[in-house]
């Protein structure tokens, strides 16, 4: 059952698949044209595809679907994983997105840096995941409407904290630090998500849906 959820799911985010389909190939033209767009269309690619679970969202509140659903012999909770899985399978699609077209790109610039590609990516697909973690707790809460305002300012702020912080001119810790940093993000990032998953679950396990 929870399988066709995830279907189900899948199926409605590729309904505007024509319009993705465009954006996705101009992020991958810029790639290939501009070297210094490469990360900027990556980045972007593998947070278009990681958060497009939450239009999954708004077709559900149309359609009533959550009233439908809770008759359905399946627990809530496999509702609410349902969702964190087919936000994965798009996390996991933008990241291989990215890894086919910079591969490409590197090797058109004549600048193979796979270490560095890895390294960026694991970033990114580490940053997404936290928006993910923010994100669809309150969409479980408030629904995808009502959510939109502070969803796009989980988006926006950790550029935004970005760019400040590198224009502060703050100086790059050492090999060791950023060592630990690497081998430990990962692990905080998981634990972050199952963190979110168990809030999404207590929010929607007392949500009225009647």
């Amino acid at each position: 059952m929870m399988r066709g959820f995830i279907l189900k799911d899948l199926y409605n985010m590729t309904s505007n698949f024509k319009q993705l389909l465009v954006v996705i190939l101009s992020l991958l033209v810029m790639m290939g044209t501009f070297e210094n767009m490469s990360a900027f269309s990556g980045m972007f690619i593998i947070l278009l595809l990681g958060t497009l679970v939450v239009s999954s969202f708004s077709f559900d509140d149309m359609a009533k679907w959550d009233r439908y659903a809770i008759a359905l012999p399946v627990t809530r909770k496999q509702i609410v994983l349902s969702k964190y899985v087919v936000a994965l399978i798009g996390l996991l699609t933008g990241t291989i997105v990215y890894f086919i077209a910079n591969i490409i790109s590197l090797v058109i610039h004549g600048n193979l840096e796979l270490g560095e590609m890895f390294l960026g990516s694991g970033i990114i697909v580490c940053v997404v995941v936290v928006m993910l973690s923010v994100m669809l707790p309150l969409v479980f809460k408030f629904g995808a409407e009502k959510s939109r305002i502070i969803m796009m300012l989980v988006m926006v702020i950790p550029w935004l904290v970005t760019m400040i912080v590198m224009n502060m001119g703050i100086p790059v810790p050492s090999e060791a630090i950023l060592s630990v940093i690497g081998y430990s993000l990962p692990v905080a990032v998981i634990i972050l998500l199952i963190g979110s998953y168990l809030i999404s679950v207590k929010i929607y396990e007392k949500k009225d849906l009647n």
